[in-house]
This record gives structure tokens, C-alpha cells and sequence, in this order.
């Protein structure tokens, strides 16, 4: 096995699809090639040692300081950072999901939409309405930045 297939074996399925949906691997091969394959290799051996809860939690920005070496080129660092970003709105979207036992993943796009396009708080009335209760988790959820919402 490959460096990366074990790196991939031990985050799991569920980190290792974040990470790569969101570039962060591509980005750091491109860093195994033009930089430092070593270097390279040991922030994907930081990152798939996270569990999704843990990520979910996480501060993109000093995660990004803790797990790329010091001399990691800065461009490619920013770039990461910026998915690192993403990874975690993922991680937490996907533990929020599990911990409020959404099955219909639609509910929560569907009330970001209302929200977008009627308002937070028929966003609100339609969540709780289907059954969420935590006001935390409707909270957090209804003040995910439009602009860093993708498809």
C-alpha cells in the first residue's frame, strides 16, 4: 500500500470523501510534487487523524498552522486554508445531521433556501415545524454565510 492509501485507511470514508470533495488533498499533492513530498505527506497524516466530530469543531486557520509544516509555501498554505474552511462547515453540517437525527437532508437545505429567500424566521417556523427542537442547531444552521454556501 501507498503512503496515501494508508493515510486514506485510517481518516475513514467519511473524512477522506471531506477532504478530497473539498481540494484539500489535491492541493496537497500538488504540494508533494512541487515542494516537499515528505513534508506533504506528514499534514495528510495529521489531517486523516481527526475524527469528523473533532474537524467539525475546528478553527481552520489554526488548524492549518498546526498540521503544515512552517516552511510549507504560502500560496498552497492559503489555498488549503480556504478548503480547510470548507471541510470543516462539512464536518460540522454532517455532525449536526447525525446528532439532531435529520434523516431527510433535504429539511436543511430546503429551510437555508426559505431563509434566503423569505427569511430566517420562516426558516425557523419550518424546521421546528418538522420536529427540530434544538434552537442551537437551527440557530448555527440559519446563520451559515449565504456566500459561503456552495452547490
Amino acid at each position: 500500500k501507498s503512503a496515501m492509501q494508508v493515510c486514506e485507511a485510517e481518516a475513514g470514508a467519511e473524512l477522506w470523501s471531506i477532504l478530497k470533495g473539498c481540494g484539500v488533498l489535491g492541493t496537497i499533492r500538488v504540494a508533494n510534487v512541487t515542494w516537499n513530498p515528505e513534508g506533504a505527506l506528514s499534514a495528510v497524516k495529521q489531517l486523516s487523524e481527526f475524527p469528523v466530530a473533532e474537524l467539525a469543531r475546528e478553527d481552520a486557520a489554526d488548524l492549518c498552522s498546526r498540521v503544515l509544516p512552517t516552511d510549507f509555501p504560502r500560496g498552497l498554505a492559503r489555498r488549503i486554508q480556504k478548503q480547510l474552511e470548507k471541510a470543516v462547515r462539512s464536518a460540522w453540517f454532517n455532525e449536526a445531521v447525525r446528532e439532531h437525527k435529520v434523516v431527510n437532508l433535504g429539511l436543511p437545505l430546503r429551510a437555508l433556501l426559505i431563509a434566503k429567500r423569505d427569511g430566517k424566521a420562516k426558516a425557523r417556523a419550518l424546521l421546528e415545524s418538522a420536529g427540530v427542537t434544538d434552537a442551537s442547531y437551527i440557530d448555527r444552521l440559519l446563520n451559515i454565510e449565504q456566500k459561503k454556501l456552495s452547490t
